[in-house]
């Protein structure tokens, strides 16, 4: 079966068998150098915003700019950072063309 490896993992779970791939946390030991080349990575984006996620949407690490347009996000769900990004208030007040923006958005969504 060619499928995602969190696919596989979920199907080898409900028929009883333990997952074939494992999947890590960042902080752990042996992510140390994956995690410290995303870190420089980030930190060579500043003054530019930028962030890295999970596949779920969750937020591990941030720069200092991404921090200052939006801080606190890793302590926030997947859900409510898209809330606080895309909902009333926040971005829309930040952004000079958010119509523009928020069309561009919807329009990609359902190519």
């Amino acid at each position: 079966m060619d499928l995602p490896v969190r696919a596989a993992n979920m199907l080898l779970e409900s028929a009883g068998f333990s997952p074939s791939y494992q999947e890590r946390d960042l902080a752990e030991d042996v992510m140390r150098p994956y995690a410290t080349a995303i870190r420089a990575i980030l930190d060579q984006h500043d003054p530019y915003p930028g962030l890295a996620l999970d596949a779920s949407g969750k937020v591990h690490m941030t720069n200092t700019a991404y921090d200052r347009l939006n801080p606190h996000a890793m302590e926030r769900t997947p859900e409510e950072n898209l809330d606080r990004f895309y909902g009333l208030g926040w971005m829309r007040e930040r952004c000079e063309n958010w119509a523009e923006v928020a069309w561009a958005r919807s329009v990609r969504r359902t190519a």
